[in-house]
């Protein structure tokens, strides 16, 4: 569990950044035996971020109690016993406690035919997947988040469309 493990300090020890999470009021649209189970999941969490920020020790139980949770609300890794990636579990606590949306505007620039509703038009994602520039990594000069962001945004993307085009008679 040690993925588990990192993300709950990464998201909680020291920052009460997602602390909103905890609280946060359930999508009543949601079933309520999926709303019993967050609140469950919400439950075990907040028991874990109290420890954790009180210095104390989180046995594997009430790590346990928190895999089951999660295997109870469709999180298919938290009890495979393999080694796991942070951010699917991220992704799915994100999921589960209803993380807000970051807004984008993706307008897509090309030579074609504009179609609206592909081209310009606004989309929802909980976490972006920034990774740090290739070329920062050959100097030992600070890297600083306007880079990572520059190079995440302005990737090169090429779109094959086919064009309508008017045949004339010749």
């Amino acid at each position: 569990t040690c993925y588990l493990d990192s993300l709950i300090v990464a998201l909680f020890y020291s920052n009460s950044s997602f602390d909103f999470l905890l609280d946060k009021t359930i999508d009543p649209n949601l079933s309520s035996e999926f709303q019993q189970q967050v609140e469950r999941m919400k439950t075990v969490l907040r028991f874990i971020v109290n420890l954790l920020r009180a210095g104390e020790h989180i046995n594997t139980n009430i790590m346990y109690q928190l895999l089951v949770t999660l295997d109870s609300l469709g999180c298919d890794i938290a009890l495979s016993r393999k080694q796991q990636d942070a951010l699917q579990i991220f992704e799915f606590l994100a999921e589960s406690l209803s993380l807000p949306l970051l807004t984008l505007k993706l307008d897509i620039i090309h030579t074609g035919k504009l179609n609206v509703n592909d081209d310009l038009r606004l989309i929802g994602e909980r976490s972006l997947l920034i990774s740090i520039p290739s070329s920062a990594t050959s100097n030992d000069s600070p890297i600083t988040l306007e880079e990572c962001l520059n190079t995440y945004f302005n990737n090169s993307i090429t779109v094959r469309r086919h064009i309508d085009q008017q045949l004339g008679s010749t």
